[in-house]
């Protein structure tokens, strides 16, 4: 992983949480001064991240049967 995909990576987490610097939005606070080229090329990428960080296929995450949880029993604390 180099350089420029961490940059991607937090820029679209950033862009994904709200993150503001400033009071403006993280890209655009990273953006200022930036070549416009520059910024669009950065924007493409930083979309294609996105939806690589954020795309769950919870199909391969859990298993077929979830008999191989065991079950837990949760009892609030009393609070007296």
């Amino acid at each position: 992983m180099g350089k420029d995909s961490t940059l991607y990576d937090i820029l679209a987490v950033g862009g994904r949480e709200g993150t503001k610097l400033q009071g403006l939005a993280l890209f655009d606070f990273w953006a200022c001064g930036k070549h416009p080229k520059t910024v669009r090329r950065v924007r493409r990428e930083v979309a294609k991240h996105r939806q690589e960080l954020f795309t769950i296929d919870w199909r391969t995450l859990l298993p077929e049967e979830f008999s191989e949880f065991p079950m837990v029993a949760y009892y609030a604390p009393n609070p007296y």
